[in-house]
């Protein structure tokens, strides 16, 4: 069966120098909205409810969400829709089933890997419409390989010797962010 194509309109408005409003829309095909929207990606993630948690988050803010496989626990659509409450229709949640696969997937996006081991913080990067935001496993974040192959790396400062934040926390933190720097939110996207 063949999937139906569809269209969103954007609205954009600016503001010369010389004052005034200029508005701007354009439409954009389904496969068109992934490339400017904001992604996040769990990395082999360990515990059921973060999941649920991100799918919420995805939902709520109109964003895909990408589970990169292997998980630390074995997947169970019905404890995952437990976790993610009535939430889990309403996101674009696609399963990778390897680092590769996912590499091989989103390889026209910016992959942006939120760790504790840079120095960078979120607020200070220059984000991009179509970034991909990865979080790492809650129990060790990503493996070496993985951390040396990302490009871009942020972190979220911590006061004092304080290591980290819950996973999904800190998600939102930085999608936020992202989203407050792309100025392309999710619910301006409308079916046309």
């Amino acid at each position: 069966m063949a999937m139906k194509m569809a269209e969103y309109e954007i609205t954009l408005y600016t503001y010369p120098k010389q004052g005034g409003i200029s508005r701007v829309s354009f439409k954009l095909s389904l496969c068109d909205k992934a490339l400017v929207m904001i992604s996040l990606a769990l990395y082999q993630p360990d515990i059921p409810g973060n999941v649920g948690s991100a799918i919420r988050l995805g939902a709520g803010l109109g964003i895909p969400l990408h589970i990169i496989e292997p998980c630390g626990f074995p997947w169970d659509e019905r404890k995952i829709r437990t976790a993610a409450l009535d939430y889990r229709d309403h996101v674009n949640l696609t399963r990778h089933e390897s680092w590769s696969a996912f590499q091989t997937k989103t390889k026209a996006h910016r992959v942006i890997l939120m760790t504790t081991k840079t120095t960078l913080p979120y607020w200070d990067f220059a984000f991009q419409p179509g970034d991909i935001l990865m979080a790492g496993r809650e129990s060790a974040g990503v493996p070496p390989a993985v951390h040396q192959s990302a490009p871009y790396k942020i972190t979220i400062p911590m006061a004092g010797s304080l290591r980290s934040l819950n996973v999904i926390n800190a998600c939102a933190m930085v999608v936020g962010e992202a989203l407050r720097q792309t100025r392309i939110p999710s619910h301006t996207l409308t079916e046309s």
